[in-house]
């Protein structure tokens, strides 16, 4: 019965030395781009990877100028809203936010983040190659007084409108962009994670 063990044991360990051993690429163009795993599948980089000011980039948003895009960081490091410049492939400008979750959008040259558990909706205009911060859309007094946290947000850039979803009082909020004020709440039936225009 040792025996028996002992033999057990000894393959175990055989086939976890093979797993977690080096795996190398018996490719026969000799790709250096790829990589061989343990179960003979490979991986190949899609694209090139631009790093950020910081960590959970949750949403990711290109303007209309076809030269930018705004990264909204929503980890438990510093929260940040980064603009990429997509020709550099560099982040040229990173902004701290105080909270943020997710909701991200252009219209124009304006940016408009979801605010997380402060209850608000930051506004940031795009000036070259950086974020200036213009206002603040407010849907209520912040965490734990009232619990709204926005989301997922979209906007109406015909009607001038800003629609924006929650995820703790399961609400739709429209906000007149003209006047800067909230329209009204909607409930719905379950918590939202995002909201798109049809």
């Amino acid at each position: 019965m040792r025996s028996k063990n002992r033999r057990l044991a000894l393959l175990f360990l055989f086939l976890l030395g093979s797993f977690f051993g080096k795996s190398q690429d018996f490719s026969p163009h000799g790709d250096s781009t790829r990589t061989l795993l343990p179960n003979g599948w490979y991986l190949t980089p899609a694209g090139t990877s631009i790093p950020l000011s910081s960590d959970l980039p949750l949403n990711i948003a290109l303007a209309p100028d076809g030269l930018h895009a705004a990264v909204t960081n929503n980890g438990n490091g510093v929260q940040t809203i980064d603009l990429v410049d997509l020709r550099s492939r560099k982040v040229t400008a990173s902004v701290p936010i105080a909270k943020g979750w997710l909701g991200l959008a252009f219209d124009k040259d304006q940016l408009y983040a979801s605010g997380g558990n402060d209850d608000i909706n930051l506004h940031y205009r795009l000036a070259g190659d950086t974020l200036l911060p213009v206002d603040t859309l407010v849907l209520g007094k912040p965490w734990p007084t009232e619990k709204i946290s926005p989301t997922g947000l979209t906007v109406d850039s015909k009607h001038h409108r800003l629609y924006v979803v929650t995820k703790e009082d399961d609400a739709l909020y429209t906000f007149d962009l003209s006047t800067r004020s909230l329209l009204s709440r909607t409930p719905l039936s379950a918590e939202a994670y995002t909201c798109v225009l049809s």
